[in-house]
């Protein structure tokens, strides 16, 4: 398996993992680290603090 932009086949592609962040997190593709320009500034790690 190699990761792609595009995927055929069995390919992994960056829109499979955007597509589970979005699932799991419900963020929007600006908050996306796999959609957004500037991913290195988000925070991923407040997915897991709790929601007050």
């Amino acid at each position: 398996m190699c990761l792609t932009e595009e995927t055929t086949g069995r390919e992994l592609a960056v829109g499979h993992f955007a597509k589970t962040y979005h699932r799991r997190s419900g963020a929007p593709g600006g908050l996306n680290p796999f959609l957004a320009e500037n991913f290195e500034h988000i925070d991923v790690r407040k997915l897991l603090e709790p929601v007050r």
